[in-house]
């Protein structure tokens, strides 16, 4: 979720139901195997990851949310228990996102749209090019993907701005 949920933002997510989360919403996941990484200079584990929900499958029986953070391409699963809840508030340096306020549902749903897009895109790249030898369709799924880049890149740059004015401190 980089430039939107940063390094040393708080982030306070709300207990529900996995009905409860729509997709596009951003969803604190329980991981199942802690993430070591470093902050600050110091080794911290990390216990839960906050992407968003893409779409919902039923993999191996079990119901599950499809996730990808906003600068991924690809989407992994994450089963329905493993959800802790939904983002409610992101406090950042200078201003604070209340999730509920219709300001930021606006800015979100930008997000919310390009994320799915670029997910429906990339699975949908398999599908077409599973014909195509190794080295061809890899060479083809990267200049797709370099070209998905580009709007994401522009989406970003124009909505952070924004976001930013929105909801800083007055």
């Amino acid at each position: 979720m980089a430039n939107l949920i940063s390094r040393g933002d708080i982030v306070i997510a709300v207990l529900c139901k996995p009905s409860q989360i729509r997709i596009g919403d951003i969803v604190l996941f329980k991981l199942r195997n802690k993430i070591k990484t470093k902050f600050d200079g110091r080794d911290v584990e990390v216990n839960y990851l906050a992407h968003r929900a893409v779409d919902r499958k039923i993999l191996n029986g079990e119901g599950c949310f499809m996730q990808k953070g906003d600068m991924h391409f690809l989407a992994s699963p994450m089963k329905y228990e493993e959800a802790a809840g939904k983002v409610a508030f992101i406090q950042k340096k200078d201003y604070f996102i209340d999730t509920g306020k219709l300001k930021w549902k606006m800015v979100n749903s930008i997000f919310a749209i390009n994320a799915i897009v670029e997910y429906r895109l990339v699975t949908g790249l398999d599908f077409i090019f599973w014909f195509l030898p190794g080295k061809k369709r890899e060479s083809l799924e990267r200049k797709i993907i370099y070209l998905i880049r580009r709007p994401r890149r522009i989406i970003f740059s124009a909505s952070l701005p924004l976001a930013r004015k929105l909801f800083r401190k007055k």
